[in-house]
This record gives structure tokens, C-alpha cells and sequence, in this order.
């Protein structure tokens, strides 16, 4: 429905922040800002759009006219069965999700040879809060240890609100367009992780994990040395403490009543268990290329970033071309150059036709 005071629409569609976002993007060939890497070479996915942060779900939107160059859009997304369930899919609500909000401002505007676009919008999915089997202090330490031991790392996600905000900046004069774009989205997941904690504040020398060993203690190789504070690797979110040699992990608070899971000794605690925020759901990722368009013929070049917090990072370097054949069909091909820490690297040439009637 659209008029003089702007246009609301009801339907399966992106959020606004998405529709009016202006992406670091060039169709000289293969998108580079659309994931498309990630279809020859795996990894991460590379976007500052936000399609991966929701999909075609039902939305509610309006955005207002366009006035001297500026426009204003908000989106509301209802808690249904297939929210954020990415790309029209009809999964279960994920995460604890309630519904979702969307904002976003930009600007368009050409003066002679020269074209000024600039975006800004942002995405939030409220949350309905942690389950009850959670009890979590300031410093996102589990105090309820029998909960914490029958939960699961699936109900560790969601703890807060999933937030996605974006930017982009385009301009272009004559023939050419320089480009720019960010994006940076957290989950608000938690992890579960365990740290060396000894009272005297000595190193952890030698425990094992009780919940990874098969019949005994012995069983299990002994860690290395581990500093007081210091992260155990391999720790499971239940890993229980028992007799044995070398001793296995004794984690403060209670974790029974009785038998083995009786309440430790102060004095025999050496680790404790904590909620911590999940890296690997959180990222920013920027954009930046130029590009060539006259007549038939176009070029691009383009670049981008995704770094997540937990260190994983993936780059990309991409050349294309293109040439219109005629009238919905073009010939396109483009060259890129990925690094990916969290999955594959190489270079891959894709070429082919693009027919849009």
C-alpha cells in the first residue's frame, strides 16, 4: 500500500535493514559481497546485507518518502514458527527467539555526474531470556552446578539479544564507482568452558577430565601443566570430578549430594566451570571496491574481510568482467583468492552466461 505518506507492505520479505542497505557490491561477475565465494571455496560466508541473519520471513514494513535524498525504514517480524529461520526455511524457533525489529536510514541523491549513496540499519531479535537452569553472576560464572551439569550446549545459545547492524557508503562519478560497506553481528551465544581455579593460586598439574575417561583415572593421559586461570581444553560442560590417580577435574560448588558427586573440599578444588560469550557467534565483516561501467563492457575489482571473535578470519580478492551480449544476456567471469583459517583457501575462475529477462 503506497501514497503520499510513504509505503507499508505485509508479507514474506527481508527485514528494512537488509532492502536498504547499500552492500560494497559489483555485478561485473560472481558476488563477491553475497557468499558467493563460499560456493567453490568453503568457509565462512561473506555479506554485510544481513541475508544470513534472517531470511523471507513474515514482516511487517514502512518506509516513508523520499525526501531531498533521505529515507526511513522500520520492519517488525512477529514470533512465528519460521523466524530467523534463514532463507524462507520453516524451522522451529531457534534460541529462545521472540520477535525481531528493524531500522534503517539512507541516503540517495545525484548532482550532475556524481551519485551519493549512504546506508545505516539495524536488526535486533529480542530474547525471552535464559531457561531456568541458569543462574548466572557478573562475571557469566554458573553458581547452580547441578542445573549447569544437565544442560546442554544447545540451550547455551540466546542468552541475549541477536543484534545485526550495518553501513554502507557508494559513490559514483562518470563511468566509475568506489564502494564501501560493514557489518558487524553477534548471536548473543554463551559457552560453556573450564578453568584451572586453586585456591593457593598454583599451577593445575596433571588432572584428567573424569567424564572423558573409559574405567579408571589411569586410563585417561594426565593434562600438561595449566596455569591458574588458564582455560582446560577439551572440557565438557558436565564433566564431573572423581577418585582416582592422577586425580581427576574437582570443580567448585556443589555437584551432589552424595557418593562421588558429594560437595569437594575447599582445599581439593582445581577447576571451576564458566558461561563466556561464543566467538564463533559474533563477526564483523567490511567491504571496499571500485568498479568500471560503460556501454557493454564492465569491471570490478573488490576485497573483503570477515573477522569472527574467536580469531577464525576469512579474505577475499576478487577481479571480474563483464560484456552485454544483448538484450538479458551477459557474459560474465571473475577471478578470486580466498584465505580462510576456519576452512578452505585457494583461487577459482567462474565464468559463464547471465541470462535475466
Amino acid at each position: 500500500m503506497s501514497g503520499a505518506f510513504g509505503h507499508i507492505d505485509l508479507g514474506a520479505r527481508d527485514p528494512i535493514y537488509t532492502r536498504m542497505h547499500y552492500a560494497a557490491a559489483f555485478g561485473a561477475g560472481a558476488g563477491l559481497n553475497a557468499g558467493d565465494t563460499q560456493n567453490w571455496i568453503p568457509g565462512s560466508y561473506l555479506e554485510t546485507a544481513g541475508w544470513t541473519m534472517s531470511g523471507d520471513d513474515l514482516t511487517l514494513s514502512y518506509t516513508t518518502p523520499r525526501m531531498n535524498g533521505v529515507q526511513v525504514g522500520l520492519s517488525y517480524t512477529p514470533d512465528t514458527t519460521n523466524e530467523n529461520a534463514g532463507n524462507g526455511n520453516t524451522a522451529p524457533v531457534e534460541n529462545n527467539d521472540d520477535a525481531a525489529w528493524g531500522a534503517a536510514i539512507n541516503f540517495n541523491e545525484t548532482v550532475g555526474d556524481m551519485t551519493v549513496k549512504v546506508s545505516l540499519g539495524h536488526l535486533n531479535v529480542s530474547n525471552s531470556g535464559m531457561t531456568d537452569a541458569f543462574d548466572l553472576d557478573q562475571d557469566n560464572e554458573a553458581t547452580d552446578r547441578n542445573s549447569e551439569r544437565k544442560a546442554s550446549d544447545d540451550l547455551m545459545m540466546g542468552f541475549d539479544d541477536r543484534t545485526y547492524t550495518n553501513a554502507g557508503l557508494s559513490v559514483g562519478m562518470g563511468a566509475f564507482t568506489f564502494a564501501v560497506s560493514y557489518a558487524t553481528r553477534d548471536d548473543g551465544g554463551y559457552e560453556s568452558k573450564c578453568y584451572a581455579h586453586k585456591a593457593d593460586g598454583s599451577d593445575l598439574v596433571g588432572a584428567v577430565d573424569a567424564v572423558a575417561q573409559t574405567t579408571s583415572a589411569d586410563a585417561m593421559p594426565a593434562l600438561p601443566a595449566i596455569e591458574n586461570g588458564d582455560e582446560i581444553p577439551g572440557c565438557a560442560l558436565d564433566s564431573r570430578y572423581a577418585s582416582g590417580s592422577p586425580p581427576a577435574l574437582v570443580f567448585d560448588g556443589s555437584m551432589g549430594t552424595s557418593g562421588a558427586d558429594a560437595a569437594p573440599a575447599a582445599d581439593a578444588i582445581n577447576a571451576r566451570h564458566a558461561f563466556v560469550k561464543d566467538g564463533s557467534t559474533a563477526h564483523d565483516t567490511w567491504a571496499i571496491g571500485i568498479g568500471y561501467s560503460d556501454g557493454p563492457v564492465s569491471v570490478s575489482v573488490g576485497h573483503m574481510v570477515r573477522e569472527q571473535d574467536d580469531g577464525v578470519e576469512r579474505t577475499a580478492t576478487e577481479a571480474s568482467a563483464g560484456y552485454k551480449l544483448a538484450p538479458g544476456v551477459s557474459w560474465k567471469s571473475s577471478i578470486f583468492v580466498v584465505e580462510d583459517t576456519g576452512g578452505g583457501e585457494g583461487t577459482a575462475f567462474v565464468t559463464g552466461l547471465d541470462i535475466d529477462f
